[in-house]
């Protein structure tokens, strides 16, 4: 009975860790079968003086939310990197920013996913594909005032 318990429960946590995205396309598969239609909009190699170092790409979601997707060469390239970005989410490396709106940090395998707004279902989505925000606002929303 243990061995039935102790299988049950490796397979449970199997199945829910393979729902997190990891990776850019792994990303982007998440946001359309959630709904979402994410727009691409840009790229850059890295940032210049200042932010996260890795490459980037700018999306808008339906029309209307934008959001960051940061690559890295490995997960620990990006835990690295996220040591960077303050807790508040509004300082990287020497760099202080001054948001629009609540920016929301999150991190999971080889990406960094940063979304500047409010919009709860947004969060919530990016919450259980990504895993809690690692800096700015939090899953329940804390910090998120009038955008």
């Amino acid at each position: 009975m243990k061995k039935i318990l102790l299988a049950c429960l490796i397979l449970s946590v199997l199945l829910l860790s393979s729902c997190r995205a990891t990776n850019h396309s792994s990303l982007i598969r998440a946001l359309e079968r959630g709904g979402f239609e994410p727009q691409y909009v840009e790229s850059f190699d890295a940032a210049d003086g200042g932010g996260i170092y890795a490459p980037v790409r700018h999306y808008r979601l339906n029309n209307a939310h934008a959001f960051s997707v940061y690559t890295f060469e490995s997960a620990q390239a990006r835990r690295q990197e996220a040591t960077r970005v303050s807790s508040s989410g509004s300082t990287v490396g020497p760099v202080e920013i001054t948001w629009m709106c609540t920016p929301h940090w999150f991190g999971n395998g080889t990406i960094i996913v940063l979304y500047v707004g409010c919009d709860e279902d947004l969060i919530d989505f990016l919450t259980s594909t990504l895993g809690a925000p690692f800096a700015g606002g939090d899953e329940n929303h804390q910090g998120c005032g009038q955008c």
